[in-house]
C-alpha cells in the first residue's frame, strides 16, 4: 500500500492525501508503519514534510473521491473568505 501511495505522491506532488476504505478502517491497522514506509519511499524533493495526510473513516463525509472534492472545495472557500 505504501509503495502505491508513494508512487502517486512522487508523481503528483499533492498538498493533501486522503486515505480511507475498508482495510484502513480495520481495527489494528498499522497506520504508524504505513506513515513510516511512506516517508521512506517518497522522494525528499517532493516536500513530504508539508504533505497533509488525512485518514477518513467509513462514516467520514470526506471519504472517497467525492469527499476529497468536498474537502478541497470547503478549503478553497475558507481561503477565499480570509482574503
Amino acid at each position: 500500500m505504501a509503495c502505491a501511495a508513494a508512487t502517486e505522491i512522487n508523481i503528483l506532488d499533492p498538498d493533501i492525501l486522503f486515505l480511507g476504505g475498508g482495510v484502513l478502517s480495520m481495527k489494528g491497522f498499522p497506520r504508524k508503519m504505513l506513515l513510516k514506509k511512506l516517508g521512506e519511499k517518497t522522494r525528499k524533493t517532493v516536500g513530504a514534510a508539508a504533505l497533509k495526510i488525512i485518514f477518513s473513516g467509513q462514516e467520514d463525509p470526506y471519504n472517497g473521491a467525492h469527499g476529497a472534492a468536498l474537502y478541497a472545495y470547503a478549503h478553497e472557500r475558507a481561503r477565499e473568505a480570509v482574503k
